[in-house]
């Protein structure tokens, strides 16, 4: 079972920057992961393994109308998430998620994935996100290919257990 604790961004950039070239053929640089840190809403989680980084998630809280809200739950978007190959297959995605939701009690969330990434398709259709559009071409691939974003959103109606 890998642990997750939370990223501090200016010390933490260099290391998401290499776990997320582990993980993408496309990968945000540290002054990429760096500047998005530093917006507003935004933080990450980190699954760690016997002090090694496996997997990261990247979220952008956003506002919520609690004036017009009886509750205190949020909405984010994931901005990335990854596993390091070596890592995949062992819920570490599931958790990373989960514990987001449960950290800053989210009410819903929100992502776009490419089209052709069925691992990630899998993960959050199990996770519970369904599709609510679609992006034509958005992603480039590295041989000049494109692929489809596909939009993703979930909601996670209380009592949920986190485990």
């Amino acid at each position: 079972m890998s642990e997750v604790v939370t990223i501090m961004p200016s010390r933490d950039a260099a290391q998401l920057a290499a776990l997320h070239a582990a993980c993408f053929d496309r990968p945000w640089s540290q002054n990429g992961f760096a500047q998005s840190l530093a917006g507003p809403g935004v933080v990450a989680l980190v699954a760690a393994e016997a002090a090694q980084a496996v997997g990261f998630i990247v979220l952008q809280l956003l506002p919520s109308d609690a004036a017009q809200r009886s509750d205190k739950m949020q909405e984010a978007e994931i901005l990335t998430l990854g596993v390091h190959p070596s890592a995949q297959g062992h819920g570490i995605g599931r958790q990373l998620i989960l514990q987001a939701v449960a950290q800053f009690e989210l009410a819903a969330m929100r992502l776009d994935v490419a089209a052709d990434n069925r691992p990630a398709l899998a993960l959050y259709r199990a996770c519970g996100f369904c599709e609510t559009g679609r992006r034509a071409d958005y992603y480039k691939k590295p041989d000049g290919r494109r692929s489809d974003a596909v939009l993703m959103h979930t909601v996670f109606l209380p009592p949920m257990c986190y485990g």
